[in-house]
């Protein structure tokens, strides 16, 4: 706990956790509550810095719908839920979870559909009763320095692109207790040259002391890439 509170800057509180595993993808989502520190709800927007969100490809919208309505779920713009659409129709909602943290739930129509991912591989078996795929979006305040950091510092496989938001987004630095604060977690090697890119290059590091720290048979570093999100990076040893 102690190496914990110095990880991500939140020295004295206690965690909860708990993992969730999503349907054709390879990571997990891990939801964390933290405890005994002071703390705010916050609700970010797809246009602000360091926004994330994540993207859950769905089937049966028109029930998912039905029960985020029953439960009163807020949507992002505070419209009603739709209805949602028919199985082979495109159907999407963006709605809050309970931590203000933003969730896509879309419905595709078919292959032509997964423009930004991949057609998933399976679409009926355990745990895809609504839920058959995910992937993370993160909104960058700066490309240039949003690939500095991934593709050049963290070496992953990333091009530009553009999607328009509407209107200004505002940049707000959260605390990684806050409800609604995302951490990505990447697994990597030999993290200290990582540091050592990470610190000549200015990025923001979080953990106590500004060098990685022990925890659970792991060496890891918190930091926040360009745009103020938080990034943990993990070296097995």
């Amino acid at each position: 706990m102690r190496h914990t509170g110095r990880l991500t800057a939140t020295r004295g509180a206690t965690y909860k956790t708990a993992g969730v595993a999503i349907p054709n993808q390879d990571w997990t989502l891990n939801l964390t509550e933290y405890t005994g520190i002071s703390k705010k709800q916050i609700k970010q927007r797809e246009k602000d810095p360091a926004a994330p969100a994540l993207t859950l490809t769905v089937k049966n919208a028109t029930a998912i719908n039905n029960a985020l309505r029953r439960a009163n779920v807020s949507t992002i713009d505070g419209s009603p839920i739709p209805k949602g659409g028919a199985e082979g129709t495109t159907s999407t909602v963006w709605v809050y979870d309970p931590d203000g943290y933003m969730v896509e739930l879309v419905q595709r129509s078919g292959p032509s559909d997964y423009f930004t991912v991949s057609e998933p591989n399976i679409t009926n078996g355990p745990g895809m009763e609504y839920v058959i795929r995910g992937q993370l979006d993160l909104t960058m305040y700066n490309v240039t320095g949003a690939i500095t950091f991934y593709k050049d510092i963290l070496g992953q496989n990333i091009s530009r692109g553009f999607e328009p938001l509407i209107g200004p987004g505002v940049s707000i630095i959260y605390p990684a207790q806050d409800p609604g604060v995302a951490i990505t977690t990447y697994l990597v090697e030999n993290l200290d040259a990582i540091v050592k890119k990470v610190k000549a290059a200015k990025i923001k590091i979080i953990t106590e002391g500004d060098k990685p720290v022990w925890i659970d048979g792991k060496k890891s570093i918190v930091v926040r890439d360009p745009a103020g999100y938080l990034v943990r990076l993990d070296q097995a040893c």
